[in-house]
């Protein structure tokens, strides 16, 4: 848990922000270098990363892999990410500036911005010769969504969804496995085949309240929440939020297929049929399962959910951009590309899977359960991408969308009721968020 600090104001923190600034240029850790199979005019640096240690596969890992090839770099680590005020402050007021930030949310760079450390890679990239090609177009477009169309931030992680079944309860009820394609409506009318009572145990066919972000960016993740300019609440008029509901309550109203209490029905008690949701590395290895792509909207053919990820990005008043750029064009080369998210399978290039045995990239004890699974159907369907512009409030937006499913069924209420209150509440939230500003 991170101690409790008292949070500067603004006006002060800038002020303090700019004798760092220039502070830096005093206390810059450079110097000649010999030697070098990197050439003799090269200096050493030290690249200063904010992130935590244990996230994907560890910062050891890109430290190990970083210094080999590149002698005359060497990378430390601070910790943090862009999501933490408490910890890019701390970092500021320690004159410690980091060259390299980490990002685990897309719409975490709001901080970036406040404290000035936002920069677009966009020349630096191109000057530095990275492909940017290699990603999926709506992946990138999801992340530069929330930066005015500029690359405050690139991925080096997609999240990976598929919809994953128990085999052995399609089993007990002798129905078909699911197939790669199907739509939500075939999802759910599958998933009435599932539920019931079998043997003194009541089996789920499928659960979709959680992370209701996920299919709503499917069918709505290019499209305005908040008007940028109005401030008005627009998602909550969409028609598809309306159906989205309309499903929700449609399968949770199947007789033995409410919201399960107590034991994770999918990891723990096992009764749980169908769960569209990312890969989760803590699926038990006796689990007898297999995976289909994410269910799509008849609207939406072939596109996926929020591609998201996690990612990295070099700060404005970092003095060695120029060596950054070249670390993060080696770390997101296709050999290494894998070693920097939650597990290779993870990487957001496309290609490095497509017609390929992505068992052979399953190495370790972890990824010994994926082994022989369909995770060709990871890699089939498309990001969704993200708006032109946004507005400041879109995230308690985002925020409230990821737990509509849940929060609806909880209510009570019918549909057209809950999304008038739902419009309220937003329109309450917007005002209350300007007050606090």
């Amino acid at each position: 848990m991170l101690r409790e600090k008292q949070i500067l104001k603004p006006a002060i923190f800038f002020v303090m922000i700019l004798f760092i600034l220039v502070g830096c240029n005093k206390n810059s850790e450079k110097k000649p270098i010999s030697n070098s199979n990197e050439g003799a005019n090269n200096e050493e640096v030290t690249l200063t990363f904010m992130m935590w240690d244990d996230w994907g596969q560890g910062f050891a890992n890109i430290k190990e892999k970083v210094e080999k090839q590149f002698p005359h770099i060497t990378v430390k680590n601070i910790g943090g990410d862009t999501g933490n005020k408490e910890w890019i402050e701390e970092a500021l007021t320690a004159q410690t500036v980091p060259d390299i930030i980490f990002a685990h949310r897309q719409y975490h760079v709001a901080l970036l911005k406040e404290y000035e450390l936002n920069y677009d890679m966009t020349d630096l990239l191109e000057k530095h010769d990275f492909d940017l090609s290699r990603y999926d177009p709506g992946h990138l477009d999801e992340w530069k969504s929330w930066a005015n169309g500029e690359i405050w931030l690139l991925p080096f992680m997609a999240d990976r969804y598929a919809l994953q079944y128990n085999k052995d309860i399609f089993d007990l009820f002798g129905v078909e496995y699911p197939t790669d394609g199907m739509t939500w409506e075939e999802v759910i009318s599958l998933a009435n085949q599932v539920t019931g009572e079998r043997n003194g145990v009541q089996y789920q066919g499928l659960d979709i309240t959680g992370n209701g972000h996920l299919p709503m960016s499917q069918i709505i993740g290019r499209t305005q929440l908040i008007d940028p300019e109005t401030e008005e609440v627009l998602w909550t008029e969409n028609p598809y939020v309306k159906q989205w509901l309309e499903m929700v309550d449609k399968v949770y109203h199947t007789p033995g297929n409410e919201i399960p209490e107590g034991e994770d029905p999918w990891i723990e008690s096992r009764t749980l049929a169908m769960r569209a949701l990312w890969i989760d590395m803590a699926t038990p290895e006796d689990l007898n399962f297999d995976l289909v792509t994410y269910p799509q909207w008849e609207a939406a053919p072939n596109i996926g959910p929020l591609a998201g990820g996690w990612a990295f990005g070099i700060t404005e008043p970092s003095e060695h951009k120029e060596e950054a750029m070249e670390v993060l064009k080696f770390l997101y080369s296709d050999e290494y590309i894998g070693i920097l998210g939650e597990s290779p399978i993870h990487a957001p290039f496309n290609h490095l899977f497509v017609d390929q045995d992505i068992d052979e990239m399953l190495s370790g004890e972890r990824l010994e359960k994926f082994k022989g699974k369909n995770l060709q159907a990871l890699y089939k369907l498309e990001a969704p991408g993200g708006p032109e512009s946004r507005s400041e409030f879109d995230v308690g937006a985002i925020q409230q969308i990821e737990h509509m499913g849940t929060n609806f069924i909880e209510s009570g209420l019918d549909v057209n009721s809950y999304l008038r209150e739902l419009r309220e509440t937003e329109e309450i939230r917007i005002k209350d968020e300007k007050g606090a500003s």
